[in-house]
């Protein structure tokens, strides 16, 4: 049963020309003279036993973790104008990395074949079936992330670097996108998008502070690291930087103490006591904050490895229970 709010943003090719087999023939005409999309019929990918296709879309689609965060209102830029500014496109499967920055990088979601599928997008994004009432959760992410496709590729050079970074089907060729984008900018208008989609780029490094600050998370938005030296590289290689001055400074004040030697005046004296012990003083919360980013990262790690192993424990004595399936 389908959802009375919730419509697929694109129109169904006619019946009687979907082929059996999945695929997005080569288009013939121009987009502009075309009024239908070419047939597309997507394919389930192979799930584990206890997966089920609601926990596959909620995995590709949803983006509740970024859900009540600000950001600058549709700030999207085109493939082409993403390499002009030097970033390099990465590849996530991650939805709620799609459009998220770093330094050089720009992280993308390669856009689900399942959201060419009109059957398929009616059956399982506009049903009101779906767990923990995700109906129109999914919904508005799905129609979110397509609306950032019709913003990153315009022109045909950024289908072309879609197309190279593999984040478009194969099989599709401009005119059909084009074709696709056309009803997508006129439908999409109408329809409620997920409000992380209401933003363009989020930066990961505000994403990160974000995290740790307000939502007391020691692993912060994306956790890259595989081993502790890069932690510490990454969080405290700017220290190293201020120890430097530090020490050019007291440098100064000890030779300005010894070669005026009885010379200096009461205010000299008691800035440089002041200075050294606010110095020592630093260093130790240094070195007592670096203590703490491990044992916080340590012990995270080390339940996160229990909850697993117990979960997977869990799994097989379920499975020994209940038997060889016949």
């Amino acid at each position: 049963m389908t959802h009375p709010s919730l419509e697929v943003p694109f129109p169904a090719p006619p019946a009687a020309t979907i082929p059996p087999a999945a695929g997005l023939p080569t288009a013939s005409r121009p987009a502009a003279c075309r009024t239908t999309l070419p047939p597309f019929q997507f394919r389930m990918p192979i799930l584990w036993p206890d997966d089920t296709t609601e926990a596959y879309l909620i995995r590709e689609l949803s983006v509740r973790k970024l859900n009540n965060l600000v950001g600058r209102t549709g700030n999207v830029r085109p493939l082409h104008r993403q390499r002009i500014i030097g970033r390099k496109i990465v590849i996530t499967e991650k939805p709620d990395l799609h459009l998220v920055w770093d330094k050089a990088a720009l992280y993308v979601k390669p856009l689900p074949h399942f959201l060419f599928d009109h059957a398929f997008f009616t059956e399982h994004l506009t049903s009101t079936v779906v767990p923990d009432g995700e109906a129109s959760t999914l919904h508005a992410s799905a129609c979110g992330l397509l609306r950032t496709y019709t913003l990153l590729i315009e022109h045909p050079s950024d289908f072309h670097i879609a197309m190279e970074e593999h984040l478009l089907p194969s099989h599709l060729d401009w005119d059909a996108w084009c074709t696709f984008s056309g009803h997508l900018r006129t439908r999409l208008d109408s329809l409620e998008l997920n409000q992380r989609y209401q933003y363009g780029e989020l930066r990961a490094t505000r994403l990160d502070i974000i995290f740790r600050v307000l939502r007391i998370d020691s692993r912060g938005f994306h956790y890259v690291h595989t081993r502790y030296a890069s932690l510490f590289r990454q969080h405290f290689g700017w220290l190293l930087l201020v120890f430097v001055y530090v020490t050019l400074v007291l440098t100064a004040l000890q030779t300005l103490q010894s070669s005026r030697q009885g010379m200096a005046n009461e205010a000299v004296q008691d800035f440089s006591w002041w200075f050294c012990v606010l110095s020592l003083l630093a260093v130790a919360g240094a070195l007592l904050s670096m203590v703490l980013v491990f044992v916080i990262n340590f012990v995270s790690n080390y339940v996160a490895t229990m909850i697993h192993i117990r979960k997977r424990d869990k799994l097989k004595k379920k499975k020994m229970n209940t038997g060889p399936q016949p």
